[in-house]
C-alpha cells in the first residue's frame, strides 16, 4: 500500500509523467548539526520491484542528501545489481556535499561494489566494525532494554 501510495503521489507530482525517472532509497536532512539522528539500514537486502526490474533506464541511488546534515549508512546489507555504481546522488548543484555523512560498510551483491562510487568529502567506505558498532540496534537505539517486550525479530550487534 505505501508503494501505490508513493506512486501515486510521484506520478501527481510529475504530472503524469513516468514516476521512475530516477529512484532514491533514502532521502534524509536535518536542519542543525547532530550526530544522533541517523538512516541506518542494517542487514537489509534492497532489490528492484517487479515493475522497475525490467526498466534498464531508471537510475536507482542509495540515497540523496536533501538539506545539509544528512546522515545515511547503509551496512552489512544485500544490494542488488540495479543500484548505480556511483550509489549516491545530489539533491541539486547547491547541494552541501561537505556536511552530509554517509557510509557503506561490508555490503554485498552487485550493487555493493563502491568502486565508481561518489568523491564526495562526507561520503566513506568503511572497512573497521569499530567504526560501524555504534550504528547496530544495541548500540544506538538501545535495542536489547525495549525490543524483546515487542517480540520482534532483530539482530542486536553486527553479522559480520
Amino acid at each position: 500500500m505505501l508503494r501505490n501510495l508513493l506512486g501515486q503521489y510521484i506520478s501527481n507530482v510529475l504530472g503524469g509523467k513516468d514516476m521512475y525517472a530516477c529512484i532514491h532509497i533514502t532521502i534524509h536532512f536535518m536542519y542543525i548539526h547532530t550526530t544522533t539522528r541517523y538512516v541506518c539500514i542494517h542487514n537489509c537486502t534492497i532489490v528492484p520491484t517487479p515493475e522497475l526490474a525490467s526498466r534498464l533506464d531508471v537510475k536507482t541511488y542509495l540515497g540523496r542528501p536533501w538539506k545539509k546534515f544528512s546522515r545515511t549508512i547503509i551496512m552489512e546489507s544485500y544490494l542488488d545489481g540495479f543500484i548505480d555504481r556511483e550509489g549516491w546522488s545530489k539533491f541539486d548543484d547547491k547541494s552541501d556535499l561537505s556536511s552530509l555523512y554517509y557510509a557503506e560498510y561490508n555490503n554485498r551483491g552487485k550493487g555493493a561494489f563502491t568502486n565508481g562510487r561518489v568523491k564526495w568529502p562526507g561520503y566513506h567506505i568503511l572497512k573497521n566494525s569499530n567504526d560501524v558498532k555504534h550504528f547496530t540496534v544495541d548500540k544506538f537505539i538501545n535495542g536489547s532494554e525495549w525490543l524483546p517486550a515487542l517480540d520482534v525479530p532483530y539482530i542486536g550487534g553486527l553479522i559480520g
